[in-house]
Order: structure tokens, then C-alpha cells, then sequence
């Protein structure tokens, strides 16, 4: 992949650690910067949100929901 940041001076990642089930985005995340030649990557720990908002995500005693391919999404705007 190539990708050009001809117009951009510096890129600075962040990673949002919300006490997710799984790192994996954050190994992802890493490397990504060192392809990217990220001038710096944070990890911004945001652990309150766990505790606000109860999901499947977060919680391995809440199943996480089969998808599937073929099912509309049925969103509205607020």
C-alpha cells in the first residue's frame, strides 16, 4: 500500500484503551506507526467508559452478536 502524507508535517497516533476484551488493535496500532513513522503513539486510557457503558466489548460475560453478511442495518439519524 502507498500512502502519501505529502501535506502533512508530523503524525501523532492515538490508541484509546477503554478495558476492551482484546489488545489486538493496539499491536496493530504499533506497528502502523512504525510504518507510518508516527512522530509519537499515546495510549489514552479511558477505562471510565467501561464502567458508563456496558457492552459486549467490554464485558466477557455478555456474548458477543453473531453478524451477519446479509442483514440490513437499520439506522436512524437522531
Amino acid at each position: 500500500m502507498q500512502l502519501s502524507f505529502s501535506a502533512v508535517d508530523k503524525i501523532l497516533r492515538v490508541t484509546f484503551d477503554y478495558s476492551q476484551r482484546h489488545h489486538a488493535e493496539f499491536a496493530v496500532a504499533q506497528e502502523l506507526s512504525l510504518t507510518l513513522d508516527a512522530k509519537a503513539h499515546k495510549v489514552l486510557v479511558i477505562g471510565l467508559l467501561n464502567k458508563l457503558a456496558i457492552s459486549s466489548l467490554t464485558r466477557d460475560n455478555i456474548p458477543v452478536p453473531a453478524y451477519n453478511l446479509n442483514q440490513k442495518m437499520h439506522c436512524q439519524a437522531p
